[in-house]
């Protein structure tokens, strides 16, 4: 939400939306993608389209193409007040690893 919108908000206002937004929206959102994923790939499997994984190469030429970007969004994130973005890209990624 635009925080300029937000901040206009009568107090009980932006306590509903603070109670239904954020990481609790995102969990909740994060489900039901999760659904529509493996509806996808039982489709997918069904049609007997082929699907491959990205070898140990690919991934380390995407890092080197993704790491000057991951350097920038530190810096900026860092310049907007966030403490530690170094730590939420690691707590995302172990989130995603335990997802798998």
């Amino acid at each position: 939400m635009n925080p300029a919108t937000y901040d206009k908000l009568p107090a009980a206002d932006k306590k509903a939306i603070d109670a239904f937004s954020g990481e609790r929206l995102a969990r909740h959102l994060g489900k039901y993608w999760d659904e529509v994923d493996r509806t996808g790939v039982a489709a997918m499997k069904k049609a007997n389209i082929p699907t491959i994984t990205a070898d140990a190469a690919f991934r380390a030429a995407l890092q080197n193409k993704v790491g000057p970007l991951e350097q920038t969004w530190f810096k900026q994130a860092a310049a907007k007040g966030l403490a530690a973005p170094e730590k939420v890209l690691a707590e995302l990624r172990a989130e995603i690893k335990k997802a798998k």
